[in-house]
């Protein structure tokens, strides 16, 4: 956490910064609100009509949503510039995303206990389709169930919502009492992109986050790089649609209609599965060496960081409201006179340059080991990796409860545990695929540093199709269990996968163990 030094004393009365919003009352930014100006919004509202609220054109004055509170769970930290869909993603995945994986597990437990005993209305068919439907549901609508019951209702601030925006008076006030917001709050999200920390306010809210005015330098702080969803939910998609084509695969094989065995098939649901998979993995790569790119050049934003050089709208708008051609106050002055009560110790401007060293120094340093390499977080990757693994497992029970024969060359039907045997390759290579999917991406943002990003697209694109190939017919073949001596190769294959997820999250393990001793 952020070493902070102890709260000066309050400073004298400091001579405005003069500019064309010196007729609008100025003060620096409070740190404490009147009871009745603390308010927040309920998480789900935030988010309906895939975050209508996060619109920068939006003239709608929506601060009723809001309401009255005494704390906050989640300050939103964003700007404006950023597209309303990417946002809303990011905090769909980011709050809904595991119980979305949870609530489909489930289901799929249900189904299959009912599948297996023979009382499952449309058999495999619609225990699957209760699996996707269910996490497709709770993903959109998690937010919206919990809201229900007031004591699980997620409070979070956004500021369009919690600060009025009709009345020009309580909208000063509002944007004045911008610090007493953070320190009621209980957790703060950054929604990262590369402009972030070119921004005056989303600088100041992390920094006067991790000022700890009441003793408590220990709160949450979750960087969330707006980014990074998209990637997870395109590589979640390149899954899906392989394990969609294999549906239809088994469904073939169960029927015995083509007539041939082996190999010949597998070409044949690679053919297929081909134009699925090709643009969801080279869209993935595409935007996944991009934003490796961005946060390359992270540090060295942050190190030559100066908050005289910052950008913030009133200033954009020279002072002057867009709409009314009033006056509007100066955020700049705002936030200066607030940090030069912060050090009331130093004298003239070199409290702006105390700020820039906390900025290039301190959470530079705070804000790169909280983005780490840039993998997506892991409870993410196992609860979108496991979605199509659940909605194929009714498919290869119905497969082991009608012992129906697999293209192993032999001639006996299988038993129900050779059936489970064969599944295990299903997660396994889900979990691989998205190892991949993020692991190969800091060798594609190398190469597009030598070379077009085409060509270091194409490089990667066809790098991930020969390693998941090398992972994936290993595994395949010692899945068929016809000789106990395949058991080996299975077992080395899945040991080499936790040793791969091992070290991209060694610095999770790493913290768990710290925190275990």
């Amino acid at each position: 956490m952020v070493p902070w030094r102890p709260e000066p004393t309050p400073q004298r009365e400091v001579e405005p910064i003069q500019g064309p919003a010196r007729r609008v009352s100025q003060t620096s930014l409070a740190s404490d609100l009147p009871p009745d100006m603390l308010r927040g919004i309920s998480l789900d509202l935030c988010l309906q009509q895939w975050g209508k609220h996060f619109q920068r054109d939006s003239d709608a004055d929506d601060f009723s949503l809001s309401h009255q509170t005494d704390s906050i769970d989640f300050f939103l930290s964003h700007d404006w510039a950023t597209s309303r869909w990417s946002k809303t993603l990011a905090l769909l995945l980011h709050f809904n995303g595991v119980p979305a994986a949870l609530a489909a597990a489930v289901v799929n437990a249900l189904t299959c206990n009912l599948l297996l005993a023979g009382r499952l209305p449309g058999g495999w068919q619609t225990a699957s389709a209760a699996t996707y439907l269910t996490f497709l549901g709770v993903f959109c609508f998690w937010q919206r169930v919990r809201s229900l019951v007031p004591k699980l209702r997620t409070v979070v601030f956004l500021d369009r919502l919690c600060i009025a925006q009709h009345d020009p008076e309580l909208k000063q006030q509002g944007i004045r009492g911008l610090a007493g917001f953070l320190s009621k709050s209980q957790n703060l999200i950054i929604l990262w992109t590369p402009r972030t920390f070119t921004r005056l306010w989303c600088t100041f809210e992390l920094a006067r986050f991790l000022k700890p005015d009441d003793g408590d330098s220990n709160r949450p702080v979750q960087i969330v790089p707006v980014a990074m969803p998209a990637l997870v939910m395109l590589t979640c998609l390149a899954n899906t649609s392989f394990w969609t084509l294999f549906h239809i695969f088994l469904t073939i094989e169960e029927t015995g209609n083509f007539g041939i065995k082996g190999f010949p098939i597998m070409l044949f649901a690679a053919g297929v599965l081909g134009p699925f998979m090709f643009t969801f993995l080279v869209t993935q790569i595409y935007y996944g060496t991009q934003h490796l790119l961005e946060m390359a050049e992270l540090e060295g934003q942050m190190r030559g960081f100066s908050i005289r050089e910052s950008q913030c709208a009133c200033c954009g708008f020279d002072h002057v409201h867009p709409s009314t051609g009033e006056p509007i106050l100066c955020d700049r002055s705002l936030v200066f006179q607030t940090l030069r009560r912060w050090y009331s110790d130093i004298e003239e401007q070199d409290y702006l340059d105390r700020f820039d060293a906390l900025v290039r120094e301190q959470l530079r340093v705070f804000v790169l080991e909280k983005l780490g390499s840039g993998a997506p977080p892991l409870r993410l990757v196992m609860a979108m990796a496991t979605i199509s693994p659940l909605g194929l497992l009714p498919q290869y029970l119905h497969m082991a409860i009608h012992r129906l024969r697999a293209h192993s060359g032999h001639g006996h039907d299988w038993k129900l545990w050779q059936w489970v045997v064969m599944y295990l390759q299903v997660p396994a290579i889900s979990l691989f695929f998205f190892w991949l999917a993020s692991a190969t991406l800091s060798i594609s943002a190398t190469l597009a540093t030598r070379m077009s990003m085409r060509k270091a697209v194409a490089v990667v694109f066809v790098l991930d199709l020969f390693l998941l190939l090398c992972f994936w017919l290993p595994l395949s073949v010692a899945s068929f269990p016809k000789k106990p001596r395949m058991i080996p190769i299975a077992a080395a294959m899945f040991a080499v996968l936790v040793t791969l997820y091992a070290w991209r999250y060694r610095r999770v393990l790493r913290k768990l163990v710290s925190h275990g001793e």
